[in-house]
């Protein structure tokens, strides 16, 4: 929950502020604003229709990951725009890693969850830490966008999908070698 809390601090930021950026900043048009939704959603079908193929090989924690560190790439490459022509590849990119973060979560939150807290965890997941992350942090996003610039505001979005990658990865490598299987919980203590 606490590597989903980073992501969506970074994903509220740009959601939230991304199209008045690109209206104000970039000078896109409503129509093009429109198109970039369109590009978005359309992008995702692809990803959702290879995700088995994907998962087959590797796994849900990674797949999450690299969701997230695909998702941090474009907030990061937001902060380096210059003008709208980047736009629909970088939207095409978007949708790609939306899909594996989102459908990975949700694979992953029911994999670890006990089955008596699936669904409350899948609320949590998808509902409550979204939530609780554009509370806590939507004001101080705007205030960093309107005085220190989007492009600041970008860069911490996609510093926090980094950091949600790593905290994802690290926890995993801890909780292994922390696990009552391994075999350095086995050995005896010196």
């Amino acid at each position: 929950m606490a590597s989903a809390f980073l992501y969506f601090v970074g994903m509220n930021a740009v959601t939230s502020f991304g199209f008045i950026f690109l209206q104000r900043d970039l000078k896109a048009s409503n129509e093009m604003i429109g198109i970039l939704a369109s590009i978005a959603a359309l992008a995702e079908i692809p990803a959702m229709v290879l995700i088995d193929f994907l998962l087959r090989r590797t796994n849900a924690r990674l797949t999450l990951a690299v969701g997230a560190l695909g998702m941090a790439g474009t907030w990061l490459a937001f902060a380096f725009l210059t003008g709208p022509d980047l736009l629909i590849p970088l939207m095409i990119v978007r949708g790609t890693f939306y899909t594996l973060h989102t459908v990975s979560i949700t694979l992953l939150v029911s994999h670890i969850s006990h089955p008596a807290n699936a669904a409350t965890n899948q609320a949590l997941s998808q509902a409550t830490i979204p939530a609780l992350a554009l509370l806590l942090t939507g004001s101080a996003s705007g205030w960093i966008f309107d005085h220190l610039g989007p492009r600041v505001l970008f860069e911490l979005a996609g510093m926090t999908g980094i950091l949600s990658a790593i905290l994802l990865i690290g926890l995993r490598r801890y909780e292994t070698a922390h696990s009552v299987d391994s075999p350095e919980a086995q050995q005896p203590a010196a």
